[in-house]
């Protein structure tokens, strides 16, 4: 039973660390270190997603 508790908490904490890492990513902070204020302009993942989102209602509105 112990080993599941364990198993169950390693997923959890690399599930916790990966959104941690994309939110950072997204927002910049994970290569503000290396590229300084360029990192905060360049955020795809935050750019694909809004335009993603506009998709979605585009054709959300055209289907219905």
């Amino acid at each position: 039973a112990y080993r599941d508790w364990q198993k169950g908490g390693q997923v959890l904490a690399g599930a916790i660390l990966g959104g941690l890492f994309v939110v950072g990513y997204n927002q910049g902070y994970v290569f503000s270190v290396i590229l300084g204020e360029q990192a905060f302009e360049n955020i795809y993942i935050h750019e694909l997603t809004h335009d993603m989102r506009h998709a979605q209602d585009f054709l959300v509105i055209r289907c219905f």
